[in-house]
């Protein structure tokens, strides 16, 4: 190489390296088409983008590459003229096409779905075929919530129940269809036998059915079999409504031989809850039995392992089930924000023990605002949540902040002076206006409303 060098020279190797250059230039401005496995890598890589999935590292470093070396190109690539021709005709028509649908709507002329007289007691035993939608009123509910032109008896029965249009249009959902599979004589057979044999009204229907639709889609053996087990649970038949809304897939949706009764024990089991506790267990918090037996093994020792113990575990769970269902971050997280208070153990299991709810509560948006506002502006200090660990539990915009600061607006608190939280805070609107604030109701309320607005 060094001979070849000595021979042509630099000037030589200079023109060698520009004539190449200069070939190189012309062969990229004229027009032409990449190889084809070129091309099927632009179109993977367009494809991925239109599906907004993020491509691998690799592959975003090589579609950058051709997108680079397509910019530099005076021609379009076959998949950027398919788009612009996408774009210049298809839309319009398709835009079009909804101009006329929409003007077509418009023009229809309707019955008011609120001048429908509703018949509410007779829904659940009236004949529906006979009884149906006026036509004009249930195209109202097909432009509305996208049903099937098929589904006018079911509309029916719906509407009369009281379920209005965004009702009907949560219960088209893709996940809820399987209501949708049941004739409208079976669905409102099925909810007949819940208001006779469930206790149920037809308000706590309409709440059933748009907690979980599925649950129309289970006959009335198998509802029978789930009730008759939870009463012997000691749920009363009272309780049993307010149950099955809460948690509807432990009727509808558990096995009772392989799911509910093992779970059960194993709920007794785990947190030493004595069985009498077990119909107030599921009246606050029933979905607790959705939770799988490991997962609920998992947060019961993290508490024993956090200081609380047996009988303490056991109370937190009476009063709030659904600790159970809790994420072991979630809990962690609670527990370690307390110690940060600089709370030591006895008192991080007080203050838990007496309001198990606030493990449900979110540490940035709820927990911190409202410790920072005792810190800050009540002149108080985390020990004072010792002894009212309620605070933590209460709405900082729609209470605290509003008492603490109508108290500054009577003259009953100075700005410096620390706020005592219990009797301001846990009294009724009414008492703590009179007797704590020496003011009157009306005037607080409108001190709230005013104040709600500038914050």
């Amino acid at each position: 190489m060094q001979a070849c060098f000595a021979a042509s020279g630099p000037q030589s190797l200079a023109a060698l390296c520009v004539a190449r250059v200069s070939r190189c230039i012309d062969r990229y401005r004229q027009p032409q088409r990449l190889s084809p496995r070129l091309e099927l890598q632009v179109h993977a890589i367009d494809k991925n983008a239109v599906r907004k999935k993020p491509p691998a590292l690799g592959l975003s470093l090589q579609s950058e590459r051709l997108r680079r070396q397509l910019s530099s190109r005076s021609w379009p690539p076959p998949h950027r003229q398919q788009q612009e021709s996408y774009d210049e005709f298809p839309k319009q028509g398709l835009l079009e096409g909804q101009r006329q649908q929409q003007q077509q709507a418009a023009q229809r002329p309707r019955l008011a779905l609120a001048d429908v007289a509703l018949l509410t007691d007779e829904v659940l035993s009236m004949d529906i075929n006979a009884n149906q939608l006026p036509k004009k009123a249930f195209d109202e509910l097909v432009d509305a919530c996208g049903l099937a032109a098929s589904s006018r008896a079911k509309a029916t029965l719906l509407w009369h129940l009281g379920l209005r249009q965004a009702d009907i249009k949560q219960l088209m959902r893709r996940e809820y269809m399987s209501m949708f599979a049941v004739s409208a004589p079976t669905l409102q057979r099925r909810l007949r036998f819940l208001r006779d044999e469930g206790g149920f009204d037809l308000e706590q229907l309409r709440a059933l059915m748009c907690r979980w639709p599925p649950c129309m889609s289970y006959a009335a053996k198998h509802w029978r079999e789930h009730m008759a087990y939870f009463q012997s649970l000691g749920v009363t038949p009272a309780m049993m409504p307010q149950v099955i809304i809460k948690a509807p897939q432990l009727f509808a949706g558990l096995s009772l031989e392989n799911t509910l009764r093992p779970r059960v024990q194993h709920l007794l089991d785990m947190t030493r809850l004595p069985e009498s506790a077990l119909p107030q267990v599921l009246l606050r918090g029933a979905a607790v039995l959705t939770v799988p037996e490991e997962s609920m093994s998992e947060r019961v020792f993290l508490l024993l392992d956090a200081g609380f113990s047996e009988e303490d575990v056991a109370g937190i769970v009476q009063r709030h089930p659904m600790v159970l269902a809790y994420s072991q971050a979630k809990l962690e997280g609670i527990l370690q924000y307390l110690d940060s208070l600089g709370l030591d153990s006895e008192d991080i299991v007080h203050i838990i023990t007496r309001m198990p709810s606030l493990l449900s509560l979110n540490i940035a948006n709820n927990l911190m605002p409202k410790v920072n506002y005792l810190n800050r502006q009540l002149h108080g200090h985390p020990q004072m949540l010792v002894a009212n660990p309620v605070y933590l539990t209460l709405s900082l915009q729609g209470r605290i902040m509003p008492r603490h600061r109508f108290m500054h607006h009577t003259g009953v608190l100075a700005r410096t002076e620390p706020m005592n939280i219990s009797p301001a805070m846990l009294v009724g609107d009414a008492r703590f206006a009179v007797r704590i604030a020496k003011s009157s109701l009306e005037e607080y309320e409108a001190f709230r409303t005013q104040l709600k607005g500038r914050v």
